[in-house]
């Protein structure tokens, strides 16, 4: 097992334990958004905001909601992740609506 392999196995038990979603795709892509994801949550908490802390509760859980691994892979360098994962988890959820029309 690679230093990799091995801290993205560590962030997959740790988001077990911490009842996080589990993520969808291959085992290579959930390993590997595993570490992108805890990253980020981490960054997440960390930084300051203007937000209080209810919302700032309710933004935290859609972001876990977002349960596809290549969206927390093809976000992990851009500056305004959040958003755009946001974004992404939102077009998915119109595009699903309008399949049950």
């Amino acid at each position: 097992m690679s230093a990799h392999d091995a801290v993205n196995t560590a962030n997959l038990e740790s988001a077990r334990r911490a009842g996080w979603p589990e993520l969808t795709g291959t085992s290579a892509q959930i390993g590997w958004a595993a570490t992108i994801r805890a990253a980020r949550m981490r960054e997440f908490d960390a930084a300051e905001s203007e937000m209080t802390a209810a919302a700032r509760a309710a933004l935290r859980t859609v972001l876990l909601e977002v349960t596809t691994a290549s969206d927390w892979i093809d976000t992990r360098s851009h500056a305004h992740w959040h958003l755009v994962l946001l974004t992404m988890k939102r077009s998915q959820e119109q595009i699903v609506a309008l399949g049950a029309l």
